[in-house]
């Protein structure tokens, strides 16, 4: 017969499988243990992102962002707006005045003469009128020259011309005054 055939237990071998009883109880307990912690923690996780204003920020976020974007062509529209403005300011600044000018040399025409031409720049300007009658030239030209005696617009004026036109019927001045 074969000898090496024992059928009975070695105290060993149960003192082994009792070993590996109590460590498979315990690694079940862990297991168990570990399982209970997780889903016990993802409860809690969903609760707080369930009662956290996050989806709500997310969400006022959102519309802030379409309202902003919604707002930027106005705000273009405005930086453009604002530009121009103060390009224009820099223009009427920086703009000769004629208004005031014509003003002071329409209060100055004797009655029977016209303005044919006018030039002006910074400190200089160029007049040409036209009138039927050699006195009312000479009246305008006292005039302008008393203006420059009391230093009201002009500083100095020059005769630069006299002529009679084609039609022999009014006599054209060619002024050029300095402004003061």
């Amino acid at each position: 017969m074969i000898s090496s055939i024992n059928l009975l237990r070695n105290k060993n071998a149960l003192v082994k499988t009792q070993n590996s009883a109590f460590k498979i109880k315990v690694l079940r307990y862990v297991s168990v243990g570990l399982l209970f912690i997780v889903s016990v923690s993802a409860m809690i996780l969903f609760f707080l992102i369930y009662s956290s204003p996050l989806p709500k920020l997310r969400n006022d976020e959102a519309n802030e962002l379409k309202k902003i974007s919604a707002l930027h062509n106005k705000s273009a529209k405005l930086l453009l707006t604002s530009e121009r403005i103060l390009n224009i300011r820099e223009l009427i600044k920086n703009r000769t005045s004629y208004d005031s000018t014509i003003d002071y040399l329409n209060s100055q025409l004797p009655q029977d003469t016209i303005i044919d031409a006018f030039t002006q720049d910074r400190k200089k300007m160029i007049i040409i009128v036209i009138s039927p009658t050699l006195s009312s030239l000479d009246l305008l030209s006292e005039r302008l020259l008393t203006s420059v005696e009391k230093r009201e617009l002009l500083s100095s004026l020059k005769m630069v011309n006299l002529s009679e036109d084609d039609t022999k019927t009014n006599f054209k001045m060619t002024l050029e005054a300095s402004l003061l």
